[in-house]
């Protein structure tokens, strides 16, 4: 659980924080992947999947589908709109996409069918996600210290309960026959493969925007916004004034003239 908490707060970090600033397509589909893929790993690092669980792949690939549309769609809907839309309308589309996808996870373990699925716990773990995510981006609304910060731990919770409560909705019926389907994947590789592929992406991000933070400090990014110079002095030509001639009889007026006592 702690696992799957840290990579989403990461990935929130990522995600959040490119939202503050005007991206073009490509960055942003990059974080969506990123941050799509963490809510997709998080049931696979939070349920306690029986050893002889094992998984359609073709069902994984669409739920971490809709984990990245949603995610996209969560940073198009945050930068379209204004208003109290820009702040529940992403946070219903992340909650409800992560809910979307931890659903698909659940239907792809082969077998389910002979399971028992209890919705009531899906449904409690999709509210919590909204609101945690309507939370997070009522802090990011806000524009004040840390708000990136708290809005990535807030998503995070969200989905990770989202996550808890989702693996808990469907109790699985161990089968007769040890057969696996072809193709099949099993659940202790998924435990290993999904984090593996959000720690990639991690890197890759890391990576990319180095060159970025570099650029930034070196001396043609000053060319863009170049520093204030200081006014230059205005050159005045000072003029000696001559002091006053006094007369003769003038000073020795003054220095005849009594000197006046201090009260």
């Amino acid at each position: 659980m702690l696992a799957a908490l840290c990579l989403c707060v990461l990935a929130g970090l990522s995600a959040f924080g490119l939202t503050r600033s005007k991206a073009a397509l490509g960055p942003r589909l990059g974080t969506a992947s990123l941050l799509g893929s963490a809510i997709w790993a998080a049931p696979f690092l939070t349920t306690d999947w029986q050893g002889d669980v094992v998984f359609n792949p073709a069902l994984l690939a669409l739920s971490l589908a809709c984990a990245v549309a949603a995610s996209f769609c969560v940073m198009i809907a945050y930068s379209r709109t204004e208003g109290y839309l820009r702040i529940i309308g992403p946070g219903a589309i992340l909650g409800g996409g992560a809910g979307l996808s931890h659903a698909a996870t659940l239907f792809a373990v082969y077998g389910a069918g002979d399971g028992v699925f209890n919705d009531a716990p899906l449904c409690a773990g999709v509210a919590i996600a909204s609101a945690l995510a309507v939370l997070a981006f009522v802090v990011l609304s806000r524009g004040r210290r840390h708000a990136v910060a708290l809005a990535a731990i807030s998503s995070a919770i969200g989905v990770t309960a989202c996550a808890v409560l989702a693996g808990g909705a469907l109790s699985l019926v161990p089968a007769a026959t040890g057969a696996r389907p072809f193709g099949a994947v099993a659940a202790s590789v998924m435990t290993l493969f999904a984090p593996a592929l959000v720690a990639v992406l991690l890197a890759a991000a890391a990576w990319l925007q180095l060159p970025g933070l570099k650029a930034a400090t070196r001396a043609p990014a000053w060319r863009e916004n170049p520093r204030p110079s200081r006014a230059p002095s205005r050159a005045e030509t000072a003029f000696p004034r001559p002091a006053p001639v006094r007369s003769a009889a003038g000073q020795a007026a003054v220095l005849a003239r009594p000197a006046r006592r201090a009260n």
